[in-house]
């Protein structure tokens, strides 16, 4: 009894069993692949915002320091300005005290006439 129907239907069974167990393998695989593509996308989408959100804070801060060092230079300007001023005071006071002091004083003139 060789070769009955029965014996040739069961490789063909096993086969048709082996071809649908790797499709489905693959199915899954192909699944697995897409899923973690998207959560690659989706990593990738979150690092970009997160790395925006620092570019605009690094942004920020940087326009804040640049705001008080140019506050910081109008300060020392204008302190520059009061020193000059101070300084242009003082000359005046000197001149002002050396000439009153060589002006001859009325008690010291010659006679009056």
């Amino acid at each position: 009894m060789a070769g009955g129907p029965e014996d040739q239907l069961s490789p063909r069974v096993d086969k048709e069993v082996d071809r649908r167990r790797q499709l489905s393998v693959l199915k899954t695989e192909c699944k697995t692949i897409k899923m973690q593509a998207h959560m690659r996308d989706k990593e990738i989408t979150y690092l970009e915002r997160e790395r925006e959100r620092e570019r605009v804070e690094a942004e920020r801060i940087h326009h804040r320091q640049m705001e008080s060092k140019q506050l910081d230079i109008q300060a020392l300007q204008e302190e520059t300005r009061v020193l000059g001023l101070k300084l242009e005071l003082v000359k005046l006071q000197a001149a002002n005290s050396v000439s009153s002091s060589t002006a001859p004083s009325p008690d010291c003139a010659g006679p009056s006439v």
